[in-house]
Formats: C-alpha cells, structure tokens, sequence
C-alpha cells in the first residue's frame, strides 16, 4: 500500500515538475519584460519632463 502511496506521490511530482517548467518559466519572463518595459516607459515620461520643464 504505502508503495502504491509513494507511485502516485512520484507522478504528482513529475507532474508538477512539468507543468513548472513549461508555466512557470515563460510566465516569469514575461512578467520580467513588463517590468523592464514598465521601467522604461517612466524613464521616457521622466525625460519628458525634464525637457518640458527646461523649455518653460
């Protein structure tokens, strides 16, 4: 019985693995995009106003 336990324990965690791999990793990577992108936008808006100021 407890072998049986400890086969099912294997494939969830196999499973789980995979579904990591193949969710967790591209997730990441957009998330990590938006952020850079995130980041960059509001150095352009910063650098917006610094030259909307200078030019009053």
């Amino acid at each position: 019985m407890t072998d049986l336990i400890n086969q099912i324990f294997d494939i969830a965690k196999g499973i789980a693995r995979v579904v990591e791999t193949s969710l967790i990793g591209p997730l990441t990577m957009i998330f990590k995009s938006l952020g850079l992108l995130f980041v960059k936008v509001f150095e352009l808006g910063l650098m917006a106003v610094k030259w909307l100021m200078a030019q009053l």
